[in-house]
């Protein structure tokens, strides 16, 4: 049997002949659309025919077991009856533009509210549907893949990385698990779901999410239900522990009524719960538990087993920030004493070689210069300790300061200053490594809006990096300069030196890719990539004929 193409966009999609089509009878417009629907049956998306006129002649595909209408609400109306507004009306605007001049057009990533399911995310392309025996365009070919599922994941992920509270990462689980987990099947106000944190025997904290508002999907009384027993004393639980996996119970297959008969589900608290079936998925120390009115398929499953291992790594991340703020305030509590001790004791010392300095007119063990360097040492290590005990805090208020930005006065003086104090210590190791440093201050430098211990750490980050990198040593040289412009102050170090190899350019700020032989090139420039967009500027990096140079980029103050 031959092939015909279906759609006109140089044979991306081709469909074998149907063989009515070879026996003599007249080809209706009905039977050609029932030939289409039989040929994308089994298309793991989903395929929509739309006519001429803008009805909906066929829907199918795989993918609409998961998320899509009974067809018979869908096929003899018009699309944008079909699909939610705005998002109907314009999806109608591309089907006459794809009649007129048969070329596919796709729109990647669409966004839009559904009626029946909240938030959506589709990739969706648009081609034109071919008569086999004239050739005549007869409709359009409307193919959706939903990654709203593969969305929420990457969502959540981010705020994983970014640390988010545990509270709020748990009910956003919650609330993906009972929208994406079978909300349009049943009743609005059934799907909902929980996360139970478990010590020893007894259920300390519950995290709850659902389709309906009340309480994120839950009543008060619902809530305190899940604190029930867990262990041996739960037969549910005991059943999700011997199984080692998710324990599904369906409504269709008859599992969750099975489960009641069984005493593994209370009748009672299914019926305040509203819900017919249920999948309980085994946490590192607890569960997450999911309730609807149908019955679960494979992809819904895998979609919560997805969701229970993210759980998990939250609830790890944050059980290690509480290991970390105890250490920090540990090593507050035993560094700060000394950090005072160590800079009283270098000013005292400075104080009284002073007249010792001057008499002599030459240098001593401890010079001026050497006294401001140890001084900012001592001033950076008393902002590094607490800074990791309020990490998030500081995050924060500085991301709050940056937004409303901050007087002229707080940081317009100071620059110069900064900046000068700042490179200290990569002079005085410059100078022990036989390394030309060259800090080219201009007489005036603009206010910026910058939080000041920001800008000390990138540029003790940046000179330290080119250090490690300069070459030939001795006789290399690193460089700093400025540039005022009109609405930016940039500020470049360079070093002479290899090039970095294109391909790892990318990676420079993302601290991964970098082997310990690249030291300077990982942890770093990743913290300095966070300050400056923290700070609301831009930084890059730049291969030059002799060297490297990272220019980074401040706002200027414009009052």
């Amino acid at each position: 049997m031959g092939e015909k193409i279906v759609g006109s966009s140089g044979g991306e999609r081709k469909q074998p002949e149907h063989p009515e089509l070879d026996r003599p009878f007249e080809l209706t417009e009905e039977r050609l659309f029932q030939w289409f629907e039989s040929a994308f049956r089994d298309y793991r998306h989903a395929a929509i025919g739309v006519d001429r006129d803008g009805k909906v002649r066929f829907y199918t595909g795989r993918e609409l077991e998961q998320w899509g209408r009974p067809a018979d609400q869908v096929v003899g109306r018009r699309y944008d009856e079909v699909v939610s507004a705005p998002e109907g009306k314009r999806r109608m605007e591309i089907i006459p533009r794809v009649l007129s001049t048969g070329k596919r057009v796709d729109t990647p990533g669409v966004e839009h509210i559904s009626e029946r399911r909240g938030a959506v995310v589709q990739n969706l392309s648009y081609s034109a549907l071919r008569s086999p025996d004239s050739n005549q365009i007869v409709g359009v070919l409307v193919e959706i893949a939903d990654v709203t599922r593969q969305r929420m994941l990457e969502d959540i992920d981010r705020d994983i990385l970014r640390g988010l509270d545990l509270d709020n990462i748990l009910k956003k689980i919650c609330d993906g698990a009972s929208r994406l987990s079978g909300v349009w099947k049943g009743d609005k106000k059934a799907p909902k779901a929980a996360v139970r944190l478990v010590e020893g025997d007894k259920v300390v904290k519950v995290v709850g999410g659902g389709a309906s508002a009340e309480e994120g999907g839950w009543t008060p009384q619902q809530l305190e239900s899940l604190k029930e027993a867990v262990g041996p004393a739960s037969p549910l639980w005991q059943k999700m522990v011997d199984s080692k996996g998710p324990v599904v119970l369906g409504r269709s297959d008859g599992s969750f009524e099975k489960a009641v008969a069984e005493g593994l589900i209370s009748r009672k608290h299914a019926d305040e719960r509203g819900i017919f079936s249920l999948v309980a998925l085994p946490l590192q120390r607890g569960d997450l538990r999911v309730y609807n009115k149908e019955s679960w398929s494979q992809g819904d499953v895998e979609f919560l087993m997805a969701l229970a291992t993210r759980a998990d790594i939250a609830i790890e991340n944050a059980e290690a920030h509480m290991h970390l703020r105890a250490l920090a305030e540990l090593v507050l509590h035993d560094v700060k004493t000394p950090l005072i001790t160590i800079g009283g004791f270098s000013r005292l010392a400075l104080m009284k070689l002073t007249p010792v300095i001057e008499k002599l007119k030459r240098d001593v063990p401890i010079t001026q210069y050497d006294q401001k360097a140890l001084d900012s040492v001592v001033e950076h290590l008393g902002v590094v300790v607490p800074s990791v005990l309020t990490m998030e805090r500081r995050i924060n208020d500085s991301r709050e300061v940056i937004e409303h930005g901050l007087p002229p006065e707080a940081v317009g003086g100071m620059v110069k200053g900064l900046m000068d104090s700042s490179v200290q210590l990569s002079a005085i190791r410059a100078k022990e490594e036989g390394i030309n440093f060259v800090l080219d201050l201009p007489e005036r430098l603009p206010s910026v809006v910058v939080v000041p211990d920001s800008l000390v750490r990138i540029m003790q980050n940046l000179t330290t990096n080119a250090l490690d990198h300069v070459k030939p040593k001795p006789g290399g040289e690193v460089r700093i300069s400025f540039e005022e412009g009109s609405m930016q102050l940039k500020v470049r170090v360079f070093n002479t030196g290899d090039p970095i190899p294109e391909e790892k350019i990318p990676l420079l700020f993302s601290g991964i890719g970098h082997s310990e032989k690249e030291s300077g090139w990982g942890l770093g420039l990743k913290s300095v990539h966070e300050l400056v967009v923290q700070n609301g500027g831009s930084i890059e990096v730049e291969n030059l004929p002799n060297g490297v140079a990272f220019t980074f980029s401040l706002m200027k103050s414009q009052t």
